[in-house]
Formats: C-alpha cells, structure tokens, sequence
C-alpha cells in the first residue's frame, strides 16, 4: 500500500505530486491516457501562477519555454484604436516579484512530467482507466477495467471537468450544460504580418463574441482563442477540429479589424465547448475524508479570467504548504490536511469563479452596456485590468 494515489496526470495532478514528493511518502499517479497530446493550446501564468511555478522549483525551466509579453492592450473590434493598456513584463514583475508569462500547454506539461523523472517515491501509472473507487477502514482502493486493485491512506482527484472522482463521491455538480463555445488556433510566427501581433496579450471585445490572442513558446508563434455564444451539445474535450466558417460570420462586418486579417490566415481550428458553472461555496464541495478534489476537478471556471491553470499550481502549492507544518512521526491526519487546504482555497476560488462569470458578459456586452464599458476602460483602464488582489502571492 502506498501513501497517497493521484487520480489524473494532467497539469494538476502532475504538479499535485511535484509538490508532495519532497515529503517521505510513496506517490502513485494514474492517468487515463498512454501518452499526452502535443496539439498547440496555450496557457497564461499570470505573476500569481509563476510564483506557485517557482515554488514547485520550476521557473527557470518554465521561464526558458515560455513567451514574456510586454503590454495587455484590449480593443473594441469597431473601433481602431485600443480602450486601454497594462504594461507587464519587467514592470509587473517588479510590482509582484514575478513575471507575466504566456506558454503552450504541452511544453508545460513537459516540464511538469520531467521534474518527475527520477523520483524514486513517485510512480506514474498510464492507460489507468478508473472503474470503482471504495473507502474503507483507513485505506482507499481504486480499480480500473482490468480488475487492478491499489490501496493508498489519501486520494487526490485531479481527473479534469467530468472527473470520476468527483462524481463518484462528492454529490455536488457544479458543472453545467454547454453554454458557449470557444474555437483556438496556433499560427506560427514566420512573416512580417504575424510578427507583430508578437509581443502582446490582445483582447478584442465583439458583439456576442470576442477573441484572445497572445505569443507563446520560444518562437512567439501565435495562440488565438475566439469565444461565441455557439452550444454545440455534441462537443467534447477542446481538440474537435472545426472550420473557420463556423464562426467567421461574426468577423466580417469588419474586413480591415486586425484580428480578422490574422484569424483568417490559419485554416486548422478547434472547437472546446464552455459550460455553466456554480462557482464553489463549502469546502464539502472540494474534500471528503482523506479524499480532496484539485483544479478543474473541484473548481471549473470559464476562461475569461485566464486562471484554470493558475489555481491548479495554487492548490498544489497549499497543500505542500500544510503538510511542511506537520510532523512526519506518526501516520498524517490527510482529513485535517486536506480539510485545512480547502478552507484556505475555497474563497479565493469562488471569487476567481465569480469574475470569470463576469468577465464573459462585460467582454461580449452591447448597446448601451458596450458604450459605459468603453468609456469606463478608456478612464479607468489600467485599475480594471490590473488586478493586485488576484496577482499579489498568496501566503
């Protein structure tokens, strides 16, 4: 019997064990999968993600893969000139000791899986496909299709948005039907036209939609996201290819947009549908026993506040917090652990939650609501979208 099993060996669950294997415990992580797929996606570290990345000892090695943008410019897609900018780069990392970085998914997950390598009180067990999950009398047994049995003292869940885990046990769903859809893109950055659009975060607000584009890996190549009202009851996961027409309605009322040029220069997109969520209220919702629920697994949000990644390290990190605290004489008491986590994350979360729900109607607004959005980013811009209370660390 091992101490602790990781249900998931995603960016959770992988940086989940990076922050427990410096404690005397044997680790087993199970993941689904054979093998991750390296399909371009990327992923903003706001200065709150990289300070998790470097307690995880892993920012000079995140550092050397990722894109560092130098501004946060948004626009209104009808006009031509920006409603507001933030400067990031070496003045958001000196303002919160830690830079704004922007990375692709698979690079992340590559350094987060190398880290592993080598550890001797850590297994990863892929092609795990979980069928049952039993607690018992001080021990939890997981099963998969084959008839395998492990048992471990504690569980981490870290199987993503429709997790077994969290289904199984915990009678809480939080998560919704398909409520919008977004459609990605990576287009390399090998021409003068696509070079500029380089070096910053842009975010263009539309009437119904809006679109995200930002540089990412060592070649700034450029991730692009685009978010309608679109349900597609039939999408699942975020790699179902699509095609540009699915979409591209919502563009043409403005041919010389600077956004429409560039979206139009990629002919490979994918659909990712975005659900309704409950933001968290009680930590009986993230753990249970000596079982807790990490990142999307306890707390999907919706993508408009470019945090899912970030409260996943965020979670990792409080529990490697906690268990520094405890003395590893006798058995550990995972309830109080986990208990303890939960209580420290489950505010912060559900505020995190909030803002994202919000974010995606004031980016997408129109009429009269468009109008006072506008005039209040061109006034008060840079208070908006520089946000302390998210990026400042957390203790």
């Amino acid at each position: 019997m091992h101490d602790i099993s990781i249900i998931g060996g995603g960016i959770s669950g992988l940086s989940a064990g990076i922050a427990l294997k410096q404690f005397p415990l044997k680790i087993k992580i199970f993941e689904r999968n054979e093998s991750f797929s390296n399909l371009g996606a990327g992923i903003q570290l706001a200065p709150n993600a990289t300070c998790s990345v470097s307690s995880l000892g892993l920012l000079d090695e995140v550092l050397e893969k990722s894109a560092h943008p130098n501004r946060l410019l948004v626009f209104d897609i009808a006009l031509n000139q920006h409603l507001c900018c933030m400067e990031l780069g070496s003045n958001i990392a000196s303002k919160y000791g830690y830079p704004y970085l922007t990375i692709l998914r698979s690079d992340l997950h590559s350094i987060l899986e190398n880290k592993l390598q080598g550890s001797k009180n850590i297994e990863i067990v892929r092609g795990f496909k979980i069928s049952d999950l039993k607690i018992l009398k001080n021990k939890i047994a997981v099963f998969n299709n084959q008839g395998n049995r492990y048992d471990s003292h504690a569980l981490i869940g870290s199987d993503g948005i429709h997790s077994i885990i969290q289904k199984s046990q915990f009678k809480n769903n939080s998560i919704g039907s398909n409520e919008s859809t977004a459609f990605r893109t990576l287009i390399k950055n090998d021409c003068k036209s696509i070079n500029k659009h380089s070096k910053d975060i842009k975010v263009w607000f539309g009437n119904n939609f809006h679109a995200v584009t930002y540089p990412v890996g060592l070649n700034n190549d450029i991730n692009i996201v685009v978010v309608t009202k679109q349900i597609h009851h039939n999408c699942y996961g975020w790699s179902n290819p699509c095609e540009l027409n699915d979409f591209f309605y919502l563009f043409a009322p403005y041919p010389n947009s600077e956004i429409t040029k560039l979206i139009i220069s990629s002919s490979e997109w994918f659909r990712w549908p975005i659900y309704k969520c409950k933001p968290i209220k009680k930590i009986n919702e993230m753990t249970k026993s000596s079982i807790i629920l990490l990142g999307d697994a306890a707390h999907y949000m919706k993508p408009h506040l470019a945090q899912g990644a970030s409260m996943a390290l965020e979670d990792s990190c409080q529990i490697s917090y906690l268990l520094k605290k405890t003395k590893f004489i006798n058995k550990i008491d995972w309830n109080k652990v986990f208990e303890q986590t939960a209580k420290k994350r489950v505010k912060r979360i559900s505020k995190v939650q909030k803002r994202s729900i919000l974010n995606g109607y004031i980016f997408q607004c129109s009429g009269i609501l468009r109008m006072f959005r506008n005039i209040i980013l061109k006034c008060l811009g840079n208070f908006a979208v520089d946000q302390k209370w998210l990026f400042k660390r957390q203790s």
